[in-house]
């Protein structure tokens, strides 16, 4: 597909949402978006499926991922620009997820690949349904923007939204790389995650976490962020934590007008631009 070199006064519909869309917040610079296609990270077969396949004569293959589609969006120049895979809710993009967010991040000097896990898999309940393999998709996206020649591929991190901001937290726990094949060793370098449940996540994180949720979110529990950062391991690396008080779920998005907080939504992407400036550095 060619590319869309897009301003700050145009905006793309990439998709139907069903949801009124709001202004967008002003993003300058100018901005180049295209459609693409990669595969998600296989996944290795546990001990017995290895046994099991022995013993029916065939040789232990990984578990192929999906071809998956995503939405590419990078600031114009050759780079190397530092990266993000950008991780929505279950529930698929709103359009400032989808379009805003990567615009901001390219106006900030950040690559953007917006993973859609549910087009190719014509998932129906998105929400419902734990065969689609998001962690996994994550990992290929990673490999995808690692082989892309105006990408530092020692510079990607990993921002999800609300189950997103989830998968997210799932990539900063230690045994995470060794969950997919990932043959060149590929790491992500930070990750962000946005009214997140915190529950079960691992007491040791290897990858430095921004996570900002809302005091009244009515998804997920703000006291379970702060039982995570209470319990972190000293040996693990650090955890950003922002509680907004008085704001619920879905806060930064103005598609859902019920959650949405100005305030909050502004604070939490002045944090976001300091994360990952501070983790991934600018452009060179």
């Amino acid at each position: 597909m060619r590319p869309l070199i897009l301003g700050a006064m145009l905006c793309v519909a990439f998709a139907n949402t069903g949801l009124a869309q709001p202004a967008a917040p002003p993003v300058t610079g100018a901005f180049i978006t295209e459609k693409v296609a990669f595969d998600s990270a296989s996944r290795p077969l546990g001990r017995l499926q290895q046994r099991q396949a022995r013993e029916r004569g065939e040789d232990p293959k990984p578990t192929p991922g999906d071809r998956i589609e995503a939405y590419l969006t990078r600031p114009q120049g050759n780079g190397p620009f530092p990266a993000v895979v950008l991780l929505p809710r279950c529930n698929g993009f709103t359009p400032s997820v989808q379009e805003t967010m990567p615009q901001r991040l390219a106006s900030w000097g950040f690559v953007t690949l917006a993973v859609d896990s549910l087009a190719t898999r014509n998932v129906q309940d998105p929400c419902a349904n734990a065969a689609v393999d998001r962690f996994a998709d994550a990992y290929g996206g990673l490999s995808y923007l690692a082989h892309l020649p105006f990408v530092d591929r020692s510079r990607i991190a990993a921002l999800g939204i609300a189950n997103g901001g989830r998968i997210a937290l799932a990539l900063a726990e230690a045994q995470g790389s060794a969950m997919v094949v990932n043959p060149e060793k590929l790491t992500f370098k930070a990750a962000v995650a946005y009214y997140p449940e915190c529950a079960n996540v691992s007491d040791k994180l290897v990858l430095p976490v921004l996570i900002m949720i809302g005091r009244d979110d009515q998804w997920a529990r703000a006291r379970s962020c702060e039982e995570l950062l209470a319990r972190r391991a000293s040996d693990g690396a650090p955890i950003d934590l922002t509680v907004y008080p008085d704001v619920r779920h879905s806060f930064l998005e103005p598609d859902y007008m019920a959650g949405y907080n100005e305030t909050a939504a502004e604070d939490s992407l002045r944090q976001v631009r300091a994360f990952l400036t501070q983790n991934l550095g600018g452009s060179r």
